[in-house]
């Protein structure tokens, strides 16, 4: 083979290696143009079930619920108490408790203490018939912190009053419509105690309400207690 013939030869085959390789050469990847970023990834949807808004939340309360800022009244009223079936003249104190949201009215021959604690506040209304002061006849009222439950609260009443003596039971009879939980008990002796312990809620936080005196007393004490419960207004300032 001439030296001529051979060079258009080696052309030729130069030529082909290059025309393969520019018609084999990477397709163009379809997608994003290079250098642009790729779609975020969706994001998952969220559970709509979380924790509930507290203004959300069933209250169960005795008396009525009057919305969000305190009910007017006032200081004083006048009013009757039904003892033994018989209607009696009462004078009534107003009371406003703000930690818990909370005006009542109180009979003036029951005496008021309130002893904050922490997160809870509790408040007990004893007996100052004719002037004397009763440590065992009392309506206590404990309002928990949000992060007990219920059933947490019926636990600690009835262990207090078990460790104590008194006899217990569970039971819904006599309980009042707004309560979801009721106890009754009794200590007999000298001196034969009797009480009972309804449970609620005000929003996230459990209600707590205990009667408590000697048998004898039962009459006037619980019409008195009843007045009180019955007088509650509740308001809700975050809701």
């Amino acid at each position: 083979m001439s030296n001529r013939r051979y060079i258009l030869v080696l052309i030729a085959m130069l030529t082909l290696a290059l025309f393969v390789a520019l018609a084999c050469g990477p397709e163009a990847v379809e997608g994003d143009p290079p250098g642009e970023p790729e779609d975020p990834p969706e994001e998952e949807p969220t559970d709509p079930a979380g924790d509930p808004d507290p203004g959300d939340i069933d209250h169960h309360l005795p008396g009525e619920i009057t919305g969000s800022e305190e009910p007017d009244g006032p200081d004083r009223r006048e009013g009757t108490i039904a003892i033994e079936g018989m209607e009696e003249p009462m004078n009534y104190i107003r009371h406003h408790l703000p930690s818990m949201g909370l005006v009542f009215y109180v009979p003036e021959d029951l005496e008021v203490r309130i002893a904050p604690n922490g997160e809870e506040d509790l408040l007990k209304i004893h007996s100052v018939f004719g002037g004397n002061f009763r440590e065992d006849v009392y309506l206590s009222i404990r309002l928990g912190p949000d992060a007990e439950i219920i059933e947490e609260a019926v636990q600690e009443v009835s262990a207090e009053y078990a460790q104590a003596g008194y006899e217990i039971d569970e039971t819904t009879e006599g309980a009042p419509e707004w309560a979801v939980a009721h106890l009754v008990f009794e200590a007999p002796g000298d001196t034969h105690y009797v009480g009972s312990a309804s449970f609620g809620n005000a929003g996230a936080r459990p209600l707590s309400i205990v009667r408590h005196m000697p048998v004898e007393f039962g009459d006037g004490a619980s019409a008195r207690f009843d007045a009180v419960l019955d007088s509650m207004q509740w308001y809700f300032p975050d809701h």
